[in-house]
């Protein structure tokens, strides 16, 4: 259904879980994440005993920094990423994280045959890597968008822009499955995935709006009138698609109430 979906908990500000993920893909380095033995290796090295129960916080200010700066000069992140990707902090992976506008609109390619909500993801723990954890993360609706939660319980989705930086073709999205989703969100973040190589929308999960599934055949999209009233139109791109309904709304009209596509 193309039906423009009612908004149960109203347009979310963008401000909790997005500043949360925005925090965590700008580290750099955060010597509390690397494990123990390469603080072990960094004590011999620097005539420092580490016991199995030491870790970073037991160092002094000065380890401390002395610690960081060799996880940086040995490329340890690289290592890190090699050696135990599951479990590497997902900023080492998902890099250059920058906000995008409210209201930017995504698209989103699935296997599923129709999405109209995002209700499953991935928490940070596991952004990195999301495909490669059988069971995805539910979403609890509106406490995803709220202050109620820690930083690693919010459940976020990825998509891509569907214009500009980051934006890819049809041919391109669809090997992530042959449908695909289009929505509008206040609170997405853009990030470059090394693995992938390729720029991601990120996205808490139930900020999406105006959720329109499209059926795409190459890069045309056709919508019929779910009242029977006119005939099918067909747009040359989702971006074409997406100027018509924002045109129509400028106008005071809801298109969505009444397209299928």
């Amino acid at each position: 259904m193309a039906r423009k979906r009612k908004l149960r908990y109203g347009r979310y500000k963008g401000f909790y879980p997005q500043k949360y993920l925005l925090d965590y893909l700008e580290i750099d380095i955060d010597p509390y994440d690397f494990p123990h033995y390469m603080l072990e290796e960094w004590g011999e090295e620097n005539d420092v005993k580490i016991g199995d129960e030491d870790f970073a916080s037991d160092l002094t200010p000065d380890q401390l920094k002395s610690y960081e700066k060799w996880l940086k000069d040995r490329d340890k992140a690289v290592e890190y990423l090699e050696r135990d990707p599951a479990n590497a902090p997902a900023y080492l992976t998902l890099r250059w994280p920058q906000k995008l506008p409210k209201g930017t609109w995504g698209i989103h390619y699935t296997k599923e045959p129709s999405i109209d909500a995002f209700r499953y993801g991935a928490t940070i723990p596991k952004l990195a890597l999301s495909t490669w954890w059988e069971k995805k993360d539910e979403a609890r609706c509106p406490e995803n968008l709220s202050d109620e939660l820690g930083s690693y319980e919010y459940v976020y989705s990825f998509a891509f822009p569907v214009e500009g930086k980051g934006s890819v073709s049809p041919s391109y999205g669809l090997k992530y499955g042959r449908n695909a989703v289009i929505f509008q969100t206040d609170s997405a973040l853009l990030a470059y995935h090394d693995g992938d190589e390729e720029w991601q929308m990120i996205f808490p999960a139930c900020s999406e709006y105006n959720v329109v599934p499209v059926s795409l055949d190459g890069s045309e999209v056709t919508c019929a009138f779910a009242d029977g009233e006119g005939e099918a139109l067909t747009f040359g791109s989702v971006k074409d698609l997406i100027e018509y309904i924002e045109k129509a709304e400028a106008q005071g009209e809801r298109p969505l109430e009444r397209l299928r596509c």
